[in-house]
């Protein structure tokens, strides 16, 4: 077979040209259904048909009987090995397509004609052979995009999955580097690396524990000879080992290891490859995709939370799979790496905070990575004397300061200064090494992790239905001010609620009870009075010493604690309107506020702001900031705030970006302080998120309660716990078998 366009000798079955790129067309536009079903040939009438029916009715009830039988006497009626048989059959046709396409990028890629070309040529090509497959349905429709970072283009099949194909190596530092394996003894230990770190740890401080640490190593990939470093880690493993950190080395990482492989290391380090897909760093793995292991990841393919990617340099035709941040919280939604240092020393790692949260959110405690491409011998270095200083007990902060004080701030200083390398990258590339949480974490199990996380200030012995919450209210009259909508959900003061059969009261953070559960209603108003309302609709006002006023009537307290605070975003208008007797004002405030999604209604000669219940947005300095519309929203604080969304709650900063993701559930029924019966004789709820409060945000997840601090890393993990109540100046009220206690945050 000829290319039409420029006349190059194919392989019979070559979709592209590798010469010029061009579509062969044996695509043909058939992938989904590469063996269309023959039309069988008409037969001449005859009885014998009569016959042959007959026969099959016969063999039919027989049948019948015997899948009866074997119904009645099986223990998986739920089994169809048919209908197993013909999703197997599914994804290996997927997969057929899936390779035929990366087999004729990579021979393009491996082409003399590839070689050679600039950029935009092999752009060009790249957008041409892509398009073409998108116009055949191999791909989907506008799924092809270009990451300008990482020089490569991704798309998806037909079929759901995510590919990718790389124009660029995957950037080599070899060239000029002075960097050495370490020197070691006669005995083999490490004494000494490049003059810069004495190995003698001889006041060790965890002899007596049992630490365990994890190398991924992923950096060889077949064809692509880019780590020069393989010897250092083997190094690092023995004297870290040696150091009472027993160490282990996966030198050919998996989709399964990465799966599988860690949980229960107190210390996972990730030396792979690293690039973009739409601003999302991605690491990849030294797993081959075949018919195999395309079908066992079918979970993981459709969700995007992996990928199959041609690499560039890669003269054979493989394709590997890389990992996106998606895939650790998933796998680990139960905080499996809770207690682990994470160091992530991939290109891009810590580029954003994807995949580094990606990892605080499986429980890490503390997470590093770099800020850009970063050279391999930087990334090493580093690591070599940041854990140097970790086995000696310095907290993650200290460690890593240290490194940076004898290899440099980032990789350029190291290149020019350390190892006197005469080319670099450009200077704007540089990479620094980061942390994204657990500055002052050491290296410790989970168990003294926990410890360290809190103290309990009163222990566990309040027998309460709840401590902690009280019902929401609004702080000031003005409805013109930003305070008067940023209500409180929770009350920070040295009082909280409890709650005992329905009833009310007060305690402070002692334990001591400032009133009895008798009251039907505590609230919050204005200026934080807070009101408690007994069944005979009296109320008392909790004085700042921790008195009651005289009770009076609720008509007193009824304009301190009545209504809510209505803010409605018009979007024609692109106005901000509060609803004051039925006329619409204008609000011009210059805070993070939720508003009701609005629209104007005309009533005679008059308009009115009306408002679409139960739906929301967030507003910043008088502009929208979230195209979604959300089922309900808490309150901006600490910069944050709770939005419900299908369901789910995540909280959002006061752009509209996502802080915590939408997975999270009811943590508190907001008017539980209050017995409310409603129309129809029913007890009202309104079910909700906590409102974040002194730096800290509590979060409930099937059942189980966490604590986090507002920038994303996790403090409690879920399920440490049994509830969880709202910090209030560092304390706050926590449930442990079934009694209520006070900790203290370290």
């Amino acid at each position: 077979m000829f290319c039409k366009r420029c006349g190059a000798n194919l392989r019979d079955t070559a979709q592209f040209c590798p010469k010029c790129g061009s579509p062969t067309g044996n695509h043909n536009g058939n992938r989904k259904n590469p063996v269309p079903p023959s039309t069988p040939p008409k037969q001449k009438k005859s009885h014998i048909w009569v016959i042959f029916l007959i026969l099959a009715l016969l063999l039919v009830l027989a049948a019948g009987a015997g899948g009866w039988y074997l119904w009645n006497n099986s223990g998986s009626h739920g089994t169809n090995s048919k209908k197993t048989d013909e999703k197997s059959e599914d994804n290996s046709a997927q997969f057929s397509q899936v390779e035929s396409v990366n087999t004729d990028l990579q021979e393009w890629i491996a082409s003399e004609e590839f070689q050679s070309a600039d950029a935009e040529t092999k752009k060009q090509q790249a957008e041409e052979m892509l398009s073409s497959l998108e116009e055949q349905e191999v791909l989907e429709k506008d799924s092809v995009s270009y990451d300008e970072t990482s020089n490569m283009y991704w798309f998806v099949y037909a079929d759901g999955t995510q590919g990718g194909v790389m124009l660029d190596e995957f950037s080599d530092d070899v060239s000029g580097s002075k960097n050495e394996y370490a020197t070691t003894d006669s005995a083999g230990k490490v004494t000494n690396r490049n003059n810069k770190i004495s190995w003698n740890t001889t006041d060790y401080p965890y002899e007596e524990e049992n630490l365990h640490a994890l190398f991924l190593y992923g950096l060889d990939q077949q064809g692509v000879a880019n780590s020069f470093l393989q010897g250092n880690y083997q190094q690092y493993q023995s004297v870290w080992t040696e150091e009472h950190l027993d160490t282990s080395i996966d030198e050919f990482c998996t989709v399964e290891d990465f799966q599988t492989e860690l949980p229960g290391n107190d210390v996972i380090i990730l030396e792979e490859h690293g690039s973009f897909q739409k601003d999302t760093p991605m690491v990849c793995t030294k797993e081959v995709c075949n018919s195999q292991n395309y079908q066992a990841y079918q979970d993981d393919l459709q969700d995007h939370s992996i990928s199959v990617v041609t690499v560039y340099g890669d003269n054979s035709g493989n394709t590997y799979y890389w990992i996106a941040p998606s895939f650790f919280p998933k796998h680990y939604a139960n905080q499996e790496l809770s207690g682990s240092i994470v160091w992530i020393g991939s290109c891009h790692g810590y580029q954003n905070d994807k995949l580094v949260k990606a990892f605080a959110d499986a429980g890490a405690a503390a997470v590093l990575g770099h800020t850009n491409t970063v050279y391999t011998a930087y990334d090493a270095d580093m690591l070599d004397a940041f854990m140097y200083r970790m086995l000696q007990g310095d907290t993650v902060g200290t460690a890593l300061d240290f490194a940076k004080s004898v290899w440099g701030v980032d990789d350029i200083t190291y290149a020019t200064v350390q190892t006197g390398w005469t080319s670099v990258k450009p200077a704007e590339e540089n990479a620094s090494t980061e942390i994204y949480c657990g500055k002052d974490e050491t290296l410790v199990t989970l168990t003294q992790a926990q410890g360290e996380a809190y103290t309990w200030h009163l222990e566990p012995s309040i027998d309460a239905d709840f401590v902690g919450v009280v019902r929401q209210g609004h702080t000031v009259s003005d409805y013109h001010s930003e305070e008067y909508y940023q209500y409180d959900t929770n009350w920070y003061s040295p009082y909280c609620c409890y709650g005992e059969n329905g009833r009310f009261g007060l305690i402070d953070y002692d334990g001591n009870p400032v009133t009895d559960a008798v009251y039907s209603e505590i609230r919050i108003g204005w200026e934080r009075k807070c009101i408690l309302q007994d069944d005979n609709y009296q109320c008392q006002e909790l004085l700042p010493d921790g008195t009651l006023s005289s009770p009076v009537s609720a008509e007193e307290y009824q304009e301190v604690t009545n209504g809510y605070p209505v803010a409605i975003w018009v979007d024609q208008d692109e106005k901000l309107y509060t609803v004051e007797s039925g006329y619409p004002d204008e609000l011009d405030l210059h805070t993070c506020v939720k508003a009701y999604l609005g629209e104007w209604e005309m009533q005679g000669d008059y308009r009115f702001v009306t408002s679409r219940y139960a739906q929301y947005v967030l507003i910043n300095n008088g502009k929208r900031v979230t195209s979604d519309v959300y089922e309900d929203m808490g309150c901006m604080v600490d910069g944050i705030i709770p939005v419900k969304k299908n369901g789910k709650w995540g909280y959002l900063n006061e752009n509209g970006e996502e802080v915590f993701p939408f997975e999270y559930d009811d943590a508190w029924e907001s008017n539980r302080t209050a017995y409310i019966i409603n129309y129809d004789n029913t007890h009202y709820a309104d079910y909700r998120a906590f409102d974040a409060s002194d730096g800290y945000v509590v979060l409930c997840q099937n059942g189980q309660y966490g604590l986090y601090r507002t920038t994303g890393e996790c403090v409690i993990p879920f399920g440490t716990l049994e509830e969880i109540s709202p910090v209030y100046e560092g304390m706050a009220w926590a449930k442990q078998d079934g009694k209520w206690g006070v900790i203290a945050l370290s």
